[in-house]
């Protein structure tokens, strides 16, 4: 009997990426990573991103540093693995979009507006997604590993990048 096996969402943790050769800017790349299945067993896979092909992966994927845990779907019988699209980790356009809203946020002390790249390293919640308890957002945003201060669940958090950042960065 034959089981047509469907694509599955997995968090996984970049262990290692790669800039391959290539005749012409942008090169393929290739990010190794550790997938975390549904039962908890790890497997390490390979996501290739080629430049122009069907997975349209570089119009607006925010390219991962080794370390960082991020979304992907992954075929468990090919095991083959690619960056979920629809996690907004794995989004430009949705962490320009969480880095323009927090810079444009009141300060919670002195209400002066927070400063374009000049702020924390992490986007944090407002309120923690495991308690609902009320975020102390600057104190979370400048830990190693944010976490809720009622519950001490780790927090959702993703790098600061703004589209003034962006922008320099693509120059």
């Amino acid at each position: 009997m034959f089981h047509h096996q469907q694509w599955v969402k997995v968090s996984g943790k970049v262990l290692d990426r790669q800039v391959l050769a290539g005749h012409k800017a942008p090169h393929p790349k290739l990010v190794i990573v550790e997938l975390r299945l549904e039962d908890g067993t790890k497997v390490q896979a390979e996501v290739h991103l080629i430049p122009g092909s069907h997975d349209h992966w570089d119009d607006d994927l925010y390219y991962p540093s080794v370390g960082d845990v991020t979304g992907f779907i992954h075929h468990p019988s090919s095991g083959e693995a690619r960056f979920d699209m629809t996690d907004p980790r794995n989004s430009m356009g949705a962490h320009v979009a969480a880095g323009d809203a927090w810079a444009a946020a009141l300060n919670d002390d002195d209400d002066e507006p927070v400063k374009a790249d000049s702020g924390p390293p992490w986007l944090v919640p407002a309120k923690c997604p495991q308690c609902g308890k009320h975020v102390n957002q600057k104190m979370a945003a400048m830990e190693d590993q944010p976490h809720c201060m009622s519950c001490a669940q780790l927090l959702p958090a993703y790098p600061l990048v703004t589209s003034q950042l962006r922008e320099q960065s693509l120059s």
